[in-house]
């Protein structure tokens, strides 16, 4: 007897706990579906007093697209102009560089001297031929 008597008292308090669950979860229910229509509504309403009509909203949107597009293009013609700069500047350093190498390696000795020898062969040759040449030309008059 006594146990059905806890097992009733505990059916009841399992009973009441249930429609207790139930009633919160249907009220939470019911009030997540009004915010979402008082949102709905405030945003409606918003939306309504910002833009009185369509043509004024597309207006205000077609401005946005266009500063926007001027925007890129004047980002475009600056990077262009500093690329260009700093490729101007990039080759004004280089053959600075490349100037400063050659005269350092002229400076070095070994370097004239090989020079030197090499137009001494290359002209010494040519004068040589040159003179025969002209040797034989002399000859004949």
């Amino acid at each position: 007897m006594k146990n059905d008597e806890q097992l009733k008292k505990s059916t009841d308090n399992n009973s009441d706990s249930k429609n207790q669950y139930d009633y919160l979860l249907s009220y939470f229910k019911n009030l997540v579906w009004l915010v979402s229509i008082a949102i709905v509504v405030m945003t409606g309403f918003a939306l309504y007093i910002t833009f009185h009509d369509r043509n004024e909203m597309r207006q205000q949107m077609m401005d946005v697209v266009s500063n926007a597009e001027e925007t890129i293009k004047r980002t475009e013609t600056s990077t262009t102009k500093k690329l260009e700069e700093i490729k101007n500047e990039a080759l004004q350093i280089a053959l600075k560089e490349a100037r400063l190498g050659i005269e350092q390696e002229f400076e070095s000795k070994n370097i004239r001297k090989l020079i030197e020898s090499a137009a001494k062969q290359e002209i010494g040759s040519k004068l040589e031929e040159k003179v025969n040449e002209e040797f034989k030309r002399f000859c004949r008059i």
